[in-house]
């Protein structure tokens, strides 16, 4: 078998016209030709395009050396690409056909069978509407030609017109009777007749795959396992259909209580999909490091309890199913909510997952939430504002307990955008004096990265803030450009 290589592509200047003689090109032999190699040469003609023909090094020729190349005049580089076209065609390279044919209706478009092969090429690949144009194509080179009117008859039924197919095919077996024809016209009166009742019309044309016939093994080898697979396929589809019915039949009679089991399971994923995300929103906006941002994410969702031993309150540890969080984190968290008396550390595992470590209760002392004094920092804050859910009237009293400017001094990092939303709310409520609603407002936007924070308002949140400040815009007293200001940072 002859090896086959690439050539030169040849540029626009090499070949400017047609002479009576023929073009004659220089090709340069590939680096690792020899004699006798194939190589594709691919010209560029004017108004033509591109067309790739097949040349064979001529003796004495290795890789690096030149050669002259005569091809013949326009209908002789045509009629080449014609037979490379119909060599694609019987070994089923269908797209390599069409080119071929392509190139030679360029070179000379004047061939009619040139039009008719790609016409069969096109229908083969599945496009009907290039298959009918060339075969109007043939039928105006060569009318009433029953070649091209088979052609166009198989076009015309594919694309579902039968009654101008049926014309077609008639035409053609009065021209010349053929069994072929005689059958596809059979078929195309039977779908009609189906079209004009209304009745469901499938027109499939099983072509055969011509590579089963070639005589080269990696072609016939190539349809045999395509159409294994398509055979696999099939089976799957037919499988995946009969255990879709299957679950339907058994998803019939569900109980009440299983489909309860199942909204609950399904809610509790959802809760735990958004404490992930709203832990990774926080790990971002606080720009942690990976180690902590990954403890953010896996410890989202766990949720301590109480746990009780022989009577005795052993603090907080963490529900089953939390073995995926990180080792201390429990420690860290949930140690600081227990009472006096033994807490309960929180290991990775092993025996020493439940150790308890004794902790005098005086240690354990826990601000009350209805304390006069204002809170020192942020977790303080919080965890008062929390208690105090419900409770307007009290959270006011905390918010005025508060020096001036409190909020950057209380919170390091960033406020919660939740917090700041019940804030909001809070001064819009309860009637909160103007100015002390104003500073507030203030003391919030200079927290660390508000503008951040601020995206995660809802619009309701900032249409709240914008009714605020409409009010506080009345009052005369109030520093104007404050408010302007904040209308932007709230935008």
């Amino acid at each position: 078998m002859q090896r086959m290589r690439e050539g030169s592509t040849l540029s626009a200047e090499s070949v400017e016209t047609f002479s009576d003689e023929g073009v004659e090109v220089e090709v340069e032999v590939p680096k690792q030709g020899k004699e006798g190699d194939h190589v594709t040469v691919s010209l560029s003609f004017p108004e033509l395009g591109a067309v790739k023909l097949d040349a064979v090094v001529p003796p004495g020729k290795k890789g690096g050396e030149k050669f002259r190349l005569k091809l013949g005049r326009r209908e002789e580089i045509a009629e080449k690409k014609k037979l490379e076209g119909i060599k694609a065609f019987k070994g089923g390279r269908m797209q390599k056909a069409c080119e071929d044919f392509s190139s030679a209706i360029l070179l000379n478009p004047k061939d009619p069978a040139s039009f008719l092969n790609r016409s069969a090429a096109n229908f083969n690949l599945g496009r009907l509407e290039g298959s009918l144009d060339d075969a109007e194509s043939y039928l105006r080179l060569l009318p009433r030609c029953p070649r091209g009117l088979h052609r166009k008859g198989l076009a015309l039924a594919a694309l579902g017109e039968f009654e101008k197919a049926a014309a077609a095919l008639e035409e053609a077996l009065q021209l010349a009777p053929d069994e072929d024809v005689r059958k596809d016209l059979e078929e195309t009166k039977e779908n009609a007749e189906k079209k004009k009742k209304g009745e469901a019309v499938s027109y499939e044309r099983v072509v055969p795959d011509a590579r089963k016939e070639s005589r080269f093994l990696h072609h016939r080898i190539a349809a045999e396992v395509e159409e294994e697979l398509q055979a696999q396929w099939k089976r799957s589809e037919r499988r995946r259909k009969e255990r879709e019915s299957r679950e339907m039949e058994r998803s019939a009679a569900i109980s009440n209580e299983k489909l309860a089991a199942e909204l609950a399971r399904a809610k509790e994923e959802e809760e735990h999909k958004k404490d992930t995300e709203r832990a990774k929103f926080q790990a971002v906006a606080q720009r942690v490091e990976f180690e902590q941002f990954e403890q953010n994410v896996k410890g989202a969702s766990l949720k301590p309890q109480r746990t009780k031993t022989d009577g005795k309150e052993h603090g907080i540890i963490l529900t089953p199913g939390s073995s995926a969080a990180v080792p201390g984190l429990a420690k860290k968290c949930f140690n600081a909510m227990a009472e006096g008396g033994e807490r309960r550390n929180w290991l990775s595992g092993g025996e020493d997952a439940t150790k308890s470590v004794a902790v005098p209760a005086s240690s354990s002392h826990r601000p009350s939430a209805s304390s006069d004094s204002p809170p020192s920092n942020g977790r303080e804050f919080l965890r008062r504002w929390k208690s105090l859910k419900g409770k307007e009237d009290e959270r006011k009293q905390l918010l005025l307990s508060l020096p001036p400017n409190p909020f950057p001094c209380l919170f390091k990092t960033e406020m919660d955008a939740d917090l700041i939303a019940e804030i909001i709310a809070l001064l819009r409520t309860t009637g909160l004096e103007a100015k002390v609603g104003l500073s507030l407002l203030e003391s919030i936007g200079q927290t660390q990265r508000f503008s951040l924070i601020s995206r995660f308002l809802s619009k309701r949140d900032k249409e709240e803030v914008k009714k605020l400040l409409d009010e506080y815009q009345t009052q005369q007293d109030l520093p104007q450009a404050t408010i302007s200001s904040l209308r932007n940072l709230f935008a």
